[in-house]
């Protein structure tokens, strides 16, 4: 069957396009909401990039908002270059793996990933996690490449690259690692010695990443919390995350894929594999659930991204076999994978717009009497809000952005007296708290001397009323 010049257009391409349109027009809510703020304000303070807990393979996509923020360009194009070099960046790996390895099964899951089960993780684009699945995507696909088509060593060069760049961004990439290897040695069996070089490469990625973790650090505790695995498996009818994956509705669209998924696979009578699928499926809910008992939806979003992947290899590579619709009905789940997207992004994105006015309203309407000031969180409209703890810096951006230098943080202790010392920016973000005389001049201009004024209740409560 020959394609018209319109199907050949490539739609996964398309759904990039939309999605960076997307990320342009949303930049200011993208880029000013919790660990997002954080990690701009980073940037754009110290010039340099912002790799915490060891997660250098973060650095990558902040390469261009970092030359941009050397640059001293506005502030405005500082925001957009950084809303947009993270969906840029994926896009450049989609490229690469779809039209110079080839592997589409790879590239569409990179597609999938962007655009399931992510109702408020678009609003952080700097997730590691995310980052880490997309170069887990690229490492299947060298080596997919590497057994399927041509045994050379550009395939097993990049396999290695993309496996340690996993392992440098988040560890916790290593039980989607060892789904993709092992659902690869079910097509290629267990008869060539060189079926041993991935397993090797990822097992020697991890213990190096392990013996190089911070012993005190997050990922460490992370790791320590297997220990109450067992314990939380008990009780896994009262944990919040088991609750809520089963009901919350970002994650009911991965489920309907799952079982498309399954189901695909047992019409092409791949009995193994659909066997292995839905219990590495099952099996990777279970862990999060007892590795996260309870965390915001924000956060459970994060942890359970290696589904989308989970479910998209499966479904592209072996899901649909027959060449005469195959390209129709790749289009077909992308499309409906991007409707389903769409259709979640537009509740978030109005309670992320309005989160900001409400932010803007209270900065703006705080006097010129000083530039820091501070509330209890019970003067705070909770529904509007959202990570109060993260309200200075994204405050002191948001006044940034109009060239001026304001900020006002929420204590969680109603009791809580107004800070004494002028110089300290209450950075709740990290949980420290840092002097001003160490902000960049040139952007984060707060005086030292100014004190910390109490916001009037009365004021909050009258900007409340309004929304």
């Amino acid at each position: 069957m020959r394609l018209n010049p319109i199907t050949k257009i490539n739609l996964g391409s398309l759904i990039f396009f939309i999605y960076l349109l997307l990320s342009l027009y949303y930049f200011q809510e993208r880029c000013l909401f919790a660990d997002s703020a954080g990690y701009l304000f980073n940037i754009l303070n110290d010039e340099w990039f912002r790799t915490p807990h060891h997660r250098y393979g973060a650095a990558l996509p902040q390469l261009i908002p970092l030359l941009i923020s050397k640059l001293h360009t506005t502030p405005w194009l500082e925001f957009i270059i950084y809303s947009v070099s993270y969906p840029l960046f994926y896009f450049i790996i989609f490229i690469l793996i779809l039209k110079k390895i080839k592997q589409k099964p790879a590239a569409y899951s990179i597609l999938i990933l962007l655009l399931l089960g992510v109702k408020y993780s678009f609003f952080l684009p700097i997730y590691e996690m995310q980052l880490a699945i997309v170069y887990a995507s690229l490492s299947y696909a060298f080596i997919r490449s590497y057994y399927i088509k041509e045994t050379n060593y550009k395939n097993m060069i990049g396999f290695v690259i993309s496996i340690f760049l996993c392992f440098l961004t988040h560890l916790q990439i290593f039980p989607l690692l060892l789904f993709l290897v092992i659902y690869n040695y079910l097509d290629i069996g267990l008869k060539k010695i060189k079926v041993l070089f991935p397993i090797i490469i990822v097992g020697l990625a991890f213990l190096i990443k392990y013996l190089t973790m911070d012993s005190n650090g997050y990922e460490s505790n992370h790791i320590a919390s297997l220990n109450e695995v067992l314990e939380r498996l008990n009780h896994l009818n009262t944990n919040y995350t088991w609750n809520n994956v089963l009901k919350l509705d970002q994650f009911e669209i991965l489920h309907f894929f799952a079982f498309m998924t399954f189901i695909a696979l047992l019409a092409q009578k791949l009995f193994l594999k659909s066997a292995f699928f839905i219990f590495s499926y099952l099996l990777y809910i279970i862990f999060i659930c007892c590795m996260v008992p309870g965390e915001s939806t924000v956060v459970l979003e994060k942890n359970f991204m290696p589904l989308t992947v989970i479910i998209a290899i499966p479904l592209f590579q072996d899901g649909i076999t027959i060449q005469s619709i195959k390209t129709y009905t790749h289009s077909f789940i992308l499309l409906f994978a991007f409707l389903a997207f769409f259709s979640q992004l537009r509740d978030s994105a109005k309670e992320h717009t309005r989160r900001l006015m409400y932010e803007k309203t209270i900065l703006a309407s705080l006097p010129d009497t000083s530039d820091k000031f501070f509330t209890t969180s019970g003067n705070i409209n909770k529904n509007i809000m959202g990570c109060d703890w993260a309200i200075s810096i994204e405050t002191l951006l948001l006044s940034y952005l109009n060239r001026e230098s304001k900020t006002f943080y929420i204590s969680y202790e109603e009791n809580e007296k107004v800070p004494k010392r002028n110089d300290i920016f209450i950075y709740s973000f990290f949980w420290k708290n840092y002097s001003v005389n160490n902000f960049n001049k040139k952007r984060f201009n707060l005086n030292p001397k100014s004190k910390y004024e109490t916001i009037p209740p009365s004021l909050l409560l009258d900007i409340s009323a309004t929304f």
